[in-house]
Parts: C-alpha cells; sequence; structure tokens
C-alpha cells in the first residue's frame, strides 16, 4: 500500500502543479494559428475527410498556403477534438493532459537516470513553470512540439524495442524534431533503443516521401540566406531558451551581420567538436543536453531554408536539453543545493509565465500583449493591426504605413489590412492602391484578389480587367466576380466583352436574379435573343 502510494504521489503532483499553473486555460478561446487551422476549417471533424487531411500537410483546407509539414497525429488529435465538441475547451483540456504526460515522463526519465525522487520532482516542476512551455500549453495548435516531445520520452523510458519503435514513430508524426531520438537513445548508452529509433525514423522518412510524391506537401520556402544566417540565429534562439524574457512571441528574427553569422557557425562547430572529444568524458546528461540543443536549436534557426520565426514552441526541445545540461554540469553539487535552485528557478519562472498564460486568452488578448511589449517589432505589428481592424481601423494606417518587410508576403499582408482599414472607414478610393500592393496569384491573396476586382471595376479602373482575371484564378467560384467584370465591360459600351462573363456569373450563382438581368441586358445591346442563345 505505501508502495503503491508513493508510485501515484509524484504524478499526482505534477497533475496539481499543471491544473493550478494552466488551469484558467480551460476557459480560452482559439488565437494565433488556431484561427486557420481550426476554427475556420470546415473539414475537421468531418471524418469523410480524414484521410485526405492525413496525407497532406498541416494546413491543409485551410487559407494558408501548402507547408511542407506533415504532422498526421496532430491533424488527427483536432478531429478528434471536434467530435468532442466545437468548443475550444476541449482543445485546450488535450494540451493540458499532455503537460502533465510531458512532466511525468521527465520525471521518471530522471529517476532511471539515478536522480532523487524530489530532484526528479523539483526538475519536472521547473520544466512545467518555464516559460518557454506557455505557448504549448495553452495554444491548441503548438501542441505540436508537446506532443512530439512527450511522445519522446515515452519512448526513452520504454525497454522494449517494439514500445520504443511505436512511441519514435508518434513523435515523428507530431513534429519533425523528434528526429532527434535516435542520437539521444545514442547519448544514453542505449544501443539497442538507438536501433529501433533508427528503425523509426526510417519508416517516417519512407511515409513522408510517399506523402509528398502523391503531392500533399508544398514546397520547402528554400533560402540560401536563412541557411547562411542559421549559425547566428542558433545563438539567438539558444538565448531565447535561457532567457526567455529577450523575446516575444511572434516577433521577428533581428537583421544578421554578416560577422555574427561566421562567430555562430564557429561557435557551433566547437560545440560539436568538444562533444565529440569529450564524449566518455562529459556527464551523461550533460551528453544528452547537447546532442539535443544542437540539432532543435539549428532547426528552430532556418538551416532547412525555411524562414525562422520567434516562437516558444519551438524552444521545448531546447529548454529540456538545457535542463539535462543544467543536471549534468551540476551533479557534483549536493542534492539539497540543487532542489533549492531548482525551487528558486521554478518561483522565478512563474513570474514571467503568469503574465503570459494570461496573454493568450484569445488573439486579441495576445497580439495586444505582445503589441504592448514590442511595438516597435513589424510582425507583431502586423498581426496587433488585423485583430483591431474591425473595431479600430482608424489606428491601422498609422501603424503599418511605413513598415517595410523583407519577405514580399508579409508586405503584401500589411497593404491588405491597410485597404481592410480604409473600407471598414468608407474609403474604398484609398483603399485601392493598397489592393492593388496586396494582389498575388497564391490562396492567401484570395480577399484582396476579389475586393480589388469589385472595387477598380466599379470605378472603371484600366487595369480592371487584369485583377479580375487574376481574382478568378484565386476564387473561381465566385460569380460576383465574374458579374463585376461584365459590369465594367458594359459601362464601357462593349456589351459583347461582357456577355461571357455574365454568362459565368449566372452559372456559378443562378439563384441570382441580377446576374441573369444583366445578362439580358447585354445580349440585349448587340441584339442577340435570349431564348434563341
Amino acid at each position: 500500500m505505501v508502495t503503491d502510494l508513493r508510485a501515484i504521489a509524484p504524478p499526482a503532483f505534477l497533475a496539481i502543479v499543471v491544473g493550478l499553473l494552466f488551469g484558467t486555460a480551460v476557459s480560452y478561446g482559439f488565437a494565433y494559428d488556431d484561427l486557420s487551422i481550426i476554427q475556420s476549417n470546415g473539414s475537421i471533424g468531418d471524418w469523410a475527410t480524414i484521410w485526405n487531411a492525413l496525407t497532406h500537410d498541416l494546413f491543409h483546407n485551410t487559407d494558408v498556403r501548402a507547408s511542407p509539414f506533415w504532422r498526421p497525429l496532430v491533424t488527427l488529435s483536432y478531429y478528434v477534438d471536434r467530435s468532442v465538441s466545437d468548443s475550444p475547451s476541449v482543445g485546450h483540456i488535450v494540451n493540458l493532459f499532455w503537460v502533465w504526460v510531458l512532466a511525468v515522463g521527465v520525471y521518471r526519465f530522471l529517476v532511471s537516470s539515478g536522480a532523487s525522487n524530489l530532484m526528479a520532482i523539483a526538475a519536472a516542476v521547473f520544466l512545467i513553470c518555464y516559460p518557454t512551455l506557455v505557448e504549448p500549453a495553452v495554444n491548441i495548435t503548438s501542441r505540436t512540439d508537446l506532443l512530439a516531445l512527450a511522445l519522446g520520452l515515452l519512448a526513452i523510458n520504454s525497454e522494449r524495442s517494439r514500445w520504443i519503435l511505436f512511441w519514435t514513430l508518434l513523435a515523428l508524426f507530431s513534429k519533425e524534431v523528434a528526429i532527434v531520438l535516435p542520437v539521444m537513445f545514442l547519448a544514453l548508452g542505449k544501443r539497442t533503443g538507438a536501433r529501433a529509433s533508427f528503425l523509426g525514423v526510417g519508416v517516417y522518412l519512407v511515409a513522408r516521401a510517399a506523402v509528398m510524391l502523391g503531392g500533399g506537401l508544398g514546397e520547402v520556402a528554400f533560402s540560401h540566406r536563412d541557411m547562411i544566417e542559421a549559425g547566428a540565429v542558433f545563438w539567438l534562439q539558444f538565448a531565447y531558451t535561457v532567457a526567455p524574457c529577450l523575446s516575444t512571441i511572434g516577433g521577428s528574427i533581428p537583421d544578421i551581420e554578416p560577422i555574427a553569422t561566421l562567430a555562430g557557425w564557429l561557435g557551433i562547430i566547437a560545440v560539436i567538436a568538444f562533444l565529440v572529444l569529450r564524449w566518455s568524458a562529459t556527464p551523461v546528461l550533460a551528453r544528452l543536453g547537447l546532442v539535443i540543443l544542437v540539432p532543435s536549436l539549428l532547426l528552430a534557426s532556418g538551416i532547412t531554408g525555411n524562414q525562422p520565426r520567434v516562437g516558444d514552441g519551438l524552444l521545448l526541445f531546447p529548454t529540456f536539453g538545457a535542463l539535462c545540461c543544467l543536471l549534468g554540469v551540476t551533479y557534483r553539487l549536493k542534492v539539497e543545493v540543487r532542489i533549492l535552485g531548482l525551487f528558486i528557478l521554478s518561483v522565478a519562472s512563474i513570474t514571467l509565465t503568469r503574465g503570459d498564460i494570461d496573454s493568450w486568452r484569445n488573439d486579441a488578448t495576445l497580439w495586444n500583449y505582445a503589441y504592448a511589449q514590442s511595438p516597435r517589432d513589424s510582425l507583431i505589428a502586423l498581426n496587433y493591426s488585423r485583430t483591431i481592424v474591425d473595431v479600430q481601423p482608424e489606428l491601422v494606417p498609422s501603424i503599418l504605413m511605413d513598415l517595410k518587410f523583407e519577405d514580399p508576403r508579409k508586405q503584401r499582408e500589411a497593404s491588405e489590412v491597410i485597404a481592410r482599414a480604409h473600407i471598414q472607414l468608407g474609403e474604398d478610393v484609398l483603399a485601392i492602391p493598397y489592393l492593388l500592393k496586396a494582389l498575388g496569384d497564391d490562396v492567401e491573396s484570395k480577399w484582396a484578389n476579389s475586393t480589388a476586382c469589385l472595387l477598380v471595376s466599379g470605378q472603371l479602373a484600366p487595369e480592371a480587367e487584369s485583377v479580375c482575371r487574376l481574382a478568378f484564378t484565386t476564387d473561381p467560384l465566385d460569380g460576383g466576380l465574374h458579374n463585376a467584370l461584365g459590369v465594367y465591360f458594359g459601362r464601357l459600351g462593349e456589351p459583347s466583352a461582357a456577355i461571357p462573363h455574365f454568362e459565368a456569373a449566372v452559372s456559378l450563382a443562378p439563384e441570382n436574379t441580377s446576374y441573369g438581368a444583366n445578362l439580358r441586358s447585354a445580349m440585349s445591346s448587340v441584339g442577340q435573343d435570349l431564348i434563341e442563345e
């Protein structure tokens, strides 16, 4: 009986800590990527579409362009959430459950590594309280990193090869960063686990290749510049890991100087060389921490050619790696001193964590908090403006007017938000120049293309035809666009050019009687008989 209580007490205590710290998140709404991936995604919860969703990227069936991120287990979890309820509370509860699983996994791993119960509990509590865990804990779509690390620890804590293979695959199906698992096993001296984990990576890569060949994944937004600058961004992300107060969620990566890039790569090479040369002499936990830190930080720094971003979720693996390093290099200190140190760090972390947790109540509170923290950050200013454009449109132009983005997609988004603000204020003429700057040939530009078509055709602007034809490609089922271009040609005195567009409008929306009336008027103008036609 006493033994049973001792086994149950640590997980129960960790559950209480998770509930006390993050329990309010159950009442929170959707925020950040939740809006596109879950809230506005009509296919989520429709089990007839599940196979299609599992064989496509994470952003499939959203207004976001196809990405190279294939995370089928995460996608499946969204379907299960929606099947239970449309309320975001279900998603938040699921995230908190996985925070608890992660905490228990850390505790059991450390105990199996020789740590005392109190030491293992103190380390798990520290991880729970650390600010980089906030985003994965309270933002539903950030459960990717949470699942990957929690499932990865289930693999590490397993003894049998088949379970290691199983948990490794699930971790990889949650996020690609779990590819570090085989190296983690090697760092721990578990060769059998490493072989099973390597097999899991192989199976994952074959499955991913099959999905890619089937057209289910988007192309990597490859950038040689991001790859080169990854050396400096690596250390920047490391700084954000050990000092989360330096970063703000959704912020921009600062401009990188060439000398910083060179110094960054030299530093990374030095760390790898130290790890190789001192492999046997390095304490096991410190060695494990380094083999987690280096690849996970490189992945978060744009080494694959993807543009890096600032986000706490990206730093969950590095945070666990840093914790292992801390425990490894302090192993000679008395247990009491180490536990006291972790307790002090946990209390200090909570002072930062509480404000971060409250900011995630919904998308508006998130970006209001971030903008108050970093008003000069261009990405934060853009996202903040998107949340206020419908309620305070008069503020948006002054916030975004002078901002410049290196990424042309973000520059178009900024122009679109300014255009939305002017339209909200009834200033359609002022909106047109910004709409023209926001035009694009991808699904993310659909609103700008369609709205520009309607406005410029109404103003009889010379670019109306080219703008509307672009709008047809991103929103081919909108009869209103064809009708607008037809009206444009009609007002220019070209009814024969207007007829095909009115016919398309009638075909797409036969219930709209005005489209039919416009078609009959245009045909009458060129002497055609409607019945014979």
